[in-house]
């Protein structure tokens, strides 16, 4: 009875326990669910506020970036308000048209003739003249351009207006060159000094101006044979030597003549043959030969060349040169020689020769190498033999010498005028 009555308790605990078990972990489950959904909560909640938290933050930060900004911007605008108005030191804003005025300076900024690749060269114009030639420069259109020269490349002195002693330098379009031909530049050539020249440019933007200094010239050649001579004559009544010499007619010059006969038959057809060494050969025959004359005379004064004239007759101040011995149909040279005078000039030579005829009265005349009267004759036996005459590169009028010798004189006369009348003096 005890038994039943305990197992009979025990049954109704099983099922009490099967029925409160289910509720208490559903309870418990529940319970757990509620912490952890609480937990999250929590968590979010804790997320969102840090959130909130950075973007308050952020925007402090960007509020004060934009305030720091804001305070620089002004300081700068107060700077560049400030420089602008203490720019001019009159406290004023500038006048946007200063701005131009700049810009246009800059646009008119002097902008020189470049010479750095220019080539300069010395040389003989026409007869008796100089000319300086520049290539290789493109001139700057509406400048101005002279030259300066002096003998030991110093540069230009200044004056009032520009410089002293300028010589005006042209621009030849056909040839691209610029040139000077000037007395100056004759008589520099004439003279025994070095020759240097210095270039000035003119605009309309700037005073004058010079764009190169000092550069030394080189002499050129004067020529020293036959054609060295223009318009030469010689007889017993007269004298026209003139020479192709460079000089100015400031310079009153003397000349060295000198006169012989031609013994040298090899020399004579060397020429003859138009063999070039024939000449180079005479200019030594002749400076080492004694000759039959040989004096230094006063050439003619205020003259465009370096001459020597005298007539039968006349008051020239020269005296006719007397020749004696002279042979019938044989060869002489001429030699002259510019004294340098103590060394104030460049000297210069130069040779030539001329036949010979002489009549039984004593009459004379000398017949120069290229004239018309001038021949070539058997040099074995003295009989004639005309041929060719050589030529030369001689310019102007050939002078005529009359075969009449009664007529020389006279003709004389009239070849001098000629020759002034014909003479190339550039």
């Amino acid at each position: 009875m005890k038994i039943q009555k305990i197992l009979g308790i025990l049954i109704v605990l099983v099922m009490l326990l099967n029925v409160v078990t289910p509720a208490l972990a559903a309870n418990e489950v529940e319970n757990k669910e509620s912490t952890v959904s609480t937990e999250k909560t929590e968590e979010l909640e804790e997320k969102n506020l840090e959130k909130i938290e950075n973007n308050a933050e952020v925007k402090a930060l960007a509020e004060t970036e934009e305030s720091t900004e804001g305070e620089d911007a002004g300081e700068k605008s107060k700077t560049e308000t400030k420089e602008t108005t203490e720019g001019d030191g009159t406290g004023k804003e500038p006048d946007a048209s200063e701005g131009d005025s700049k810009q246009d300076e800059d646009e008119d900024e002097v902008v020189w003739t470049d010479f750095s690749k220019a080539k300069f060269e010395l040389k003989k114009s026409g007869a008796i003249g100089a000319v300086i030639e520049i290539s290789g420069v493109t001139p700057t259109e509406g400048s101005i351009y002279h030259i300066y020269l002096s003998d030991d490349g110093s540069a230009p002195v200044a004056d009032v207006v520009g410089y002293k002693d300028d010589l005006a330098l042209t621009y030849d379009k056909d040839s691209k060159t610029f040139k000077c031909i000037d007395l100056e530049v004759r008589n520099a050539v004439e003279l025994n000094k070095d020759i240097y020249v210095s270039v000035s440019e003119l605009n309309a933007k700037a005073d004058e101006h010079v764009i190169l200094s000092g550069k030394k010239l080189t002499r050129y050649v004067e020529p020293k044979y036959s054609d060295a001579f223009f318009a030469t004559f010689m007889t017993s009544d007269a004298d026209q030597i003139v020479t192709n010499f460079t000089h100015s007619s400031e310079n009153n010059r003397k000349l060295q003549i000198k006169i012989g006969k031609i013994t040298d038959q090899n020399i004579l057809q060397k020429i003859k043959n138009q063999d070039s060494a024939g000449f180079a050969d005479l200019l030594k025959y002749a400076k080492s030969n004694a000759g039959i004359y040989n004096e230094t005379l006063n050439a003619d004064k205020d003259t465009s060349s370096i001459e020597y004239n005298a007539y039968a007759g006349e008051d020239t101040g020269n005296k006719v040169i007397q020749l004696n011995g002279v042979a019938d149909k044989a060869y002489y040279y001429l030699y002259v020689k510019t004294d340098d005078e103590n060394g104030k000039y460049f000297p210069n030579e130069a040779v030539t020769l001329a036949l010979s005829s002489n009549t039984s009265d004593n009459h004379w005349s000398m017949f120069f190498y290229g004239q018309e009267d001038f021949e070539w004759i058997d040099f074995g036996d003295g009989s004639d033999n005309t041929i060719a005459t050589g030529t030369i590169p001689q310019t102007g009028e050939t002078a005529m010498v009359a075969i009449v010798i009664a007529l020389v004189s006279v003709l004389g006369v009239v070849g001098y005028i000629n020759y002034k009348k014909y003479r190339d003096v550039k």
